[in-house]
């Protein structure tokens, strides 16, 4: 009985352990590899602004179509490529004019990125 209240005790301790360890080495990973312009879904906003400093321009676009949901898309004619947002979702994009690319992160958590030197015009943002 009493190692069975001691696991009860410990395994939450030992989950947030876990945890903590999961957290911190997401954010050693992004030191490594934001600097080298290497982007992977997942990376955190606020280690883009750590490392690459404030955005040239940002835009923060919620979704509220009711059809289908709505898309940004770079480029002419989207050329460059789209990114389908979902509907009732807020996304935050970021372009880093001397990186050359437009990053949108959803709920803080790089979900999509397109490199090219002009940013999406507010008619592409529109939904």
């Amino acid at each position: 009985m009493r190692q069975l209240l001691i696991f009860t005790l410990l395994l939450p301790l030992c989950s947030g352990c876990f945890l903590n360890f999961a957290y911190m080495n997401r954010i050693h990973s992004d030191k490594k590899n934001i600097p080298k312009n290497l982007l992977i879904t997942g990376q955190y906003q606020k280690s883009f602004q750590k490392l690459w400093g404030d955005p040239t321009r940002t835009y923060s676009q919620t979704v509220v179509t009711k059809g289908a949901n709505a898309q940004i898309s770079f480029g002419r004619g989207g050329g460059g490529g789209y990114f389908s947002m979902q509907r009732g979702r807020t996304y935050n994009l970021w372009y880093y004019a001397e990186k050359e690319v437009t990053l949108i992160f959803d709920d803080g958590l790089l979900v999509y990125w397109n490199w090219g030197k002009d940013p999406p015009s507010v008619a592409d943002v529109e939904n």
